[in-house]
């Protein structure tokens, strides 16, 4: 490890401590409901108070949603889209 990289990871970190960290990924996340549906976030990206996603429905686009992310909310995300754009996404 060079000094170069050790400089930017503690950069990153301090950043994740204070907040301010956008969430920026292509990668998605996938749970069912209790009624069968398949639920799929992806393209995540904002910041720590307000997100946007995409969202997929049994394998069907339904658009770019939009949520406000409160910490002080995370009991209710269990697992729901809000809850993964918002906290499972850094």
């Amino acid at each position: 490890m060079n000094i170069k990289s050790l400089l930017l990871g503690s950069i990153v970190s301090i950043g994740s401590i204070f907040g301010g960290v956008e969430a920026q990924s292509a990668q998605h996340s996938c749970y069912w409901t209790v009624t069968n549906n398949h639920i799929c976030v992806y393209n995540v990206q904002g910041n720590s108070s307000f997100r946007t996603f995409d969202m997929n429905v049994n394998g069907k686009y339904v658009g770019e949603q939009g949520v406000r992310c409160n910490p002080n909310h995370r009991y209710n995300y269990v697992e729901n889209a809000n809850g993964i754009a918002c906290f499972q996404f850094n």
